[in-house]
C-alpha cells in the first residue's frame, strides 16, 4: 500500500487499518516513519 502524497502529518484511516495486517505500508514523507513504526519511507513517487 502507497500512501497519498498528501498525507504529511498522518496516515489515511485505510494505513491505519492495514498497520496491523502483513503488508507493506509506504510513506513518502520521513517524518511518518517516527510516529508509524510499521511503515517503511521511499520517497517521493511524484
Amino acid at each position: 500500500f502507497v500512501e497519498s502524497i498528501c498525507r504529511v502529518q498522518s496516515l489515511s484511516l485505510t494505513g491505519k487499518i492495514l498497520q496491523y495486517l502483513p503488508v507493506h505500508i509506504l510513506v513518502q514523507w520521513p517524518q511518518l516513519t517516527e510516529h508509524y513504526p510499521k511503515t517503511q519511507y521511499i520517497g517521493r513517487l511524484v
